[in-house]
């Protein structure tokens, strides 16, 4: 009896499976998954209702022109290492979705098999870990800027220490200049410190900067000025252009922290780049549009490659020995922000780089006109 009660429980269940609510079709397109099957020529001839969803309708069409823009199967296609072996294979691919939008993905296949045990078609299953990669570029880029700041704080402390030190001999055997250049180097270490710490507080908290009416040309000339020096110091040619009447609402500090940040560099980026020495140009301009103030920093120093240019405002990159940038730029890329402008760059290893900065004028002309 127990027997009966089993093969009875076992077909009904076998039923159920098979209802019209659980088919494989139902299955299929049920799964949170982007799933495809692909014949020999990579041909899309089957795929779940999500991915066609989210990438658009391409069966019929070959995987990597569907999906990769691509006119040619990837390198190491595993869709064709399991047609030749039959096993399982997976990777991490990076596809475009219907917007255009790069989705990043981990990527399974397996092998089809019709009822003589030859592989028909696989099946490649695709897990979208697009946020996951951008919270891992995000983590590393803090552990960058952690590390550059940390590298910073080391050197302020050795100046502070040294200072100290200068300091306590002088004492010791009663050297008033002594005492003079030691604590010399504790105040503009102090200071040095107190600037990073109060960048690092600027970046990490929300804020909305207050609303008054900003020259634009007087603090961008108080920028340069303070940067002359330095740039003189490394034979840089440092040029201001900024003949516009041009005013913003905001925070003249921050815009002025802003402008100083991109100034600084690059200075850095001119004298990372050793084969222009002496020949090295700076030029700050100031603009406008119709609707925007434009605040321009050209250098022609080392410059940066592509990979460099797409990721720096998308996280905390830091290029050291290249063009200098961090921190710098994080808060750069926040006061702009803050002030509903944005930053992009232009740029070329060895040509140099030209950060532009557009910030809502207080009076667009399409309204005084």
């Amino acid at each position: 009896m127990e027997a009966k009660i089993n093969t009875v429980a076992d077909e009904q269940r076998a039923r159920d499976f098979k209802g019209p609510n659980l088919s494989p079709a139902r299955l299929f397109d049920s799964v949170p998954y982007w799933i495809t099957i692909q014949d020999r020529d990579f041909r899309i001839v089957s795929a779940s209702a999500k991915l066609i969803a989210d990438f658009g309708d391409h069966l019929g069409e070959k995987c990597h022109v569907a999906y990769k823009n691509r006119s040619e199967p990837c390198a190491e296609c595993t869709l064709e290492c399991t047609f030749e072996d039959g096993q399982e294979h997976t990777s991490q691919e990076a596809l475009f979705d219907a917007q255009g939008m790069p989705r990043h993905v981990l990527a399974k296949t397996a092998p089809v098999r019709n009822q003589a045990g030859e592989i028909a078609a696989v099946m490649k299953v695709y897990v979208d870990v697009t946020e996951v990669r951008a919270l891992q570029n995000e983590l590393a880029g803090l552990g960058q800027l952690i590390g550059e700041i940390a590298h910073d704080a080391k050197n302020i402390l050795e100046g502070l220490q040294g200072g100290v030190y200068i300091v306590n001999l002088g004492f010791k055997n009663g050297n008033q200049e002594d005492i003079r250049v030691g604590w010399g180097m504790i105040q503009r270490n102090v200071t040095r410190l107190s600037a990073r710490l109060m960048d690092m507080l600027y970046c990490a908290r929300r804020r909305s900067p207050r609303r008054m009416p900003v020259f634009l040309p007087a603090v961008v000339r108080e920028a340069v000025e303070l940067f002359t020096p330095r740039a003189r110091q490394f034979h840089i040619d440092l040029q201001l252009r900024a003949a516009e009447q041009v005013e913003v609402l905001g925070e003249p500090e921050q815009i002025h922290k802003l402008v100083s940040n991109l100034i600084g560099n690059a200075i850095d980026a001119c004298t990372a780049d050793a084969e222009k020495q002496g020949l090295h140009r700076i030029v700050v301009a100031v603009s406008r549009d119709e609707l925007d103030a434009i605040i321009e920093v050209e250098d022609n120093g080392i410059g940066m490659d592509t990979t460099t240019r797409d990721v720096l405002f998308k996280d905390a990159t830091t290029t050291k020995g290249n063009a200098g940038h961090g921190l710098g730029l994080l808060l750069a890329q926040k006061v702009a922000s803050e002030h509903e402008g944005e930053i992009t760059v232009q740029s070329q290893p060895g040509k140099g780089s030209v950060f532009t900065v557009r910030l809502p004028v207080r009076h667009p002309k399409s309204i005084l006109t």
